[in-house]
């Protein structure tokens, strides 16, 4: 994507993207990935699709019912340092509740502010209201 001019829709953009990015573990039945977050990232994946169940103030990552054995600050971790070396890219994010809340754990909306707490720095809050253009996302 550093290739392409600043004023390029996103719209305008093919994304190599992965469905249930995280999904490492499990056996067949939850499986869908060989790769982490990080290598996909150094592969050129550029569309996330991070599955999330509430477990009690953080963001378990999950397919279906299996806990992929990592959360959501390690996803926005390998994020940050992705976009930290290479700051002309631009990852897009789909994220999604997934399967039962924990019992006990805070609302989706409490869990995703602590989020933006630290790494809120990371999401281009503006493209939601509209399709933004590629330099307007960079990094």
């Amino acid at each position: 994507m550093s290739q392409l001019p600043d004023d390029t829709p996103l719209h305008k953009v093919s994304i190599p993207g992965t469905h249930d990015t995280g999904a490492l573990h499990g056996g067949r039945i939850c499986e869908t990935q060989r790769w982490t977050v990080a290598e996909q990232l150094r592969a050129g994946i550029r569309f996330l699709d991070i599955r999330c169940r509430r477990d009690g103030t953080s963001f378990a990552i999950h397919h279906g019912f299996c806990f992929q054995k990592m959360y959501f600050e390690d996803v926005l971790r390998d994020v940050s340092m992705f976009l930290a070396s290479s700051p002309g890219e631009t990852i897009l994010m789909r994220v999604k509740e997934e399967y039962i809340p924990r019992a006990g754990s805070s609302s989706l909306q409490a869990i995703w502010d602590s989020y933006m707490d630290e790494f809120g720095t990371l999401f281009e809050q503006s493209a939601l209201a509209g399709i933004p253009t590629l330099g307007s996302v960079r990094g």
